[in-house]
C-alpha cells in the first residue's frame, strides 16, 4: 500500500513539474524566427518597398499578409511569397497552414536553385493547363 502511495506521489509531482516547466513563459525561438529578414534579401528592393507600404496600410494583419503571399505565389514570385509567409510566421507562429505554405515555397525555392529549368517547366505546365481548359470550354 505504501508503494502505491509513493508511486502516485512521484507521478503527481513529476506531472506538476512538467506542467510548470511548459508554462513558465520562457519561449524558445521557433524554426521560422528571423527567417523573414533572410528572405527579404532575395526580393527586389522596389517590391519590398511597395509591399511594406501595403502591409502598413493593412495594419500588419497576418491574414491579409498571408493573402498577399498567395497572390505572390500564384503569380510565380516565389521569393516574395516566401518572404510574406515568413512575416506571417513571425507574427502568428501557431498558424499551421501558413507554416505549410512557407515550407512548400521554401522547398520550391531550393529545387529551382538546384535546377533553374524547373521554373520554366512549371510555367510551361501552366500554359498547357490554360490551353487545355480553353479547348474543353470550346467543346462545351
Amino acid at each position: 500500500m505504501m508503494k502505491k502511495k509513493s508511486l502516485l506521489l512521484a507521478a503527481t509531482v513529476s506531472t506538476l513539474l512538467l506542467f510548470i516547466r511548459c508554462n513558465s513563459g520562457n519561449k524558445e525561438e521557433g524554426a521560422t524566427t528571423g527567417l523573414s529578414s533572410d528572405l527579404k534579401t532575395k526580393v527586389d528592393p522596389e517590391q519590398i518597398k511597395n509591399f511594406e507600404a501595403l502591409i502598413d496600410d493593412l495594419k500588419q494583419d497576418p491574414e491579409s499578409i498571408k493573402l498577399l503571399g498567395h497572390y505572390a505565389y500564384f503569380n510565380r514570385n516565389i521569393e516574395l511569397a516566401a518572404w510574406l509567409y515568413a512575416i506571417v510566421a513571425d507574427k502568428k507562429p501557431e498558424d499551421h497552414i501558413n507554416i505549410s505554405n512557407l515550407g512548400s515555397v521554401l522547398n520550391e525555392m531550393s529545387l529551382v536553385k538546384k535546377d533553374p529549368g524547373l521554373s520554366k517547366q512549371s510555367l510551361s505546365f501552366e500554359k498547357c493547363c490554360k490551353q487545355t481548359c480553353r479547348k474543353s470550354r470550346a467543346i462545351e
